[in-house]
């Protein structure tokens, strides 16, 4: 899903002491998140409050940069290192809560009402971060895969917030250079499958749940007529069965040239994340 642009009011002044939209570095996010700052937002003005932003898409030297400021205490509140929050796959916001002209209380029913959900415990102003609000779309189903302890090698948020990273095609460094692999294993989980943590291995658990979720085949599927993929795909008996076939994948493979070197991309992993991108935000 790519990042669109946005023209929303923030917290930045010029030198006339005029407010002014945030700054063009910031204002990208999904089209859902845009969505729900055009929602709330008017909803707000016709409270008499208004949305002013601080923060929203933040790159990975932007990411970077305010860790680097909490670990060398140059900001209290918390900021992950790159990779770990949401402000990167522009599906969190920071907004001013004077700016509201209504409690955090009420303001939190008319957030979740359009998408976006607070990171605090409860609306207690005086914490911090409790002017962040995070847009899940369906990566809230990564978080509460791995809070349920499906997965493991990472904390639920940071788990979500790499999976929506990584669905913008924005690098995550802990997947080196496996990071379609994670993009697909993050895809299969918001589709409902389990298969452990994302790790970016394209091993043998994760090719067999694309072979469910791509193309809707058991493992072991036999060839019948009223089958489309049987007309497509090749098949081939399952050893020491008559009547059990074992899907076969044919050669997907496909060169491509990038600065005089060639690399394969493999279109059954495009496949699969052209598919995903219809039916998972």
């Amino acid at each position: 899903m790519p990042l669109v642009s946005i023209d929303v009011e923030s917290i930045y002044k010029n030198k006339q002491g005029k407010r002014v939209s945030l700054p063009p570095r910031m204002a990208h996010c999904t089209p859902d998140m845009k969505a729900a700052i055009r929602a709330v937002s008017t909803e707000l003005t016709n409270r008499g409050g208004h949305l002013f932003l601080s923060d929203l898409f933040r790159s990975y030297e932007m990411q970077l940069q305010s860790h680097l400021d909490f670990v060398n205490k140059k900001k209290s509140a918390f900021s992950p290192p790159p990779g770990g929050s949401m402000h990167e796959a522009g599906r969190a916001l920071d907004l001013d809560l004077e700016s509201l002209e209504i409690s955090l209380a009420d303001f939190w029913p008319i957030a979740k009402a359009n998408g976006l959900f607070p990171i605090v415990s409860r609306p207690d102003s005086t914490l911090k971060e409790s002017w962040h609000f995070d847009c899940r779309g369906s990566h809230d189903r990564v978080y509460r895969y791995y809070d349920a302890g499906k997965g493991t090698n990472m904390k639920p948020y940071q788990a979500m917030s790499a999976s929506a990273i990584l669905s913008v095609e924005i690098k995550v460094d802990r997947f080196g250079p496996n990071q379609q692999a994670a993009a697909i294993q993050s895809a299969l989980i918001r589709l409902g499958q389990e298969l452990g943590n994302i790790d970016g291995s394209l091993g043998r658990s994760l090719r067999m749940h694309l072979r469910m979720s791509v193309f809707r085949l058991p493992i072991h599927a036999r060839c019948c007529k009223s089958c489309n993929t049987c007309s497509t795909r090749s098949f081939q008996k399952r050893p020491g069965s008559e009547t059990s076939t074992m899907w076969k994948f044919p050669n997907t493979s496909t060169s491509r040239q990038a600065k005089g070197t060639s690399t394969k991309t493999p279109l059954l992993q495009e496949s699969l994340l052209d598919r995903v991108s219809t039916v998972t935000r």
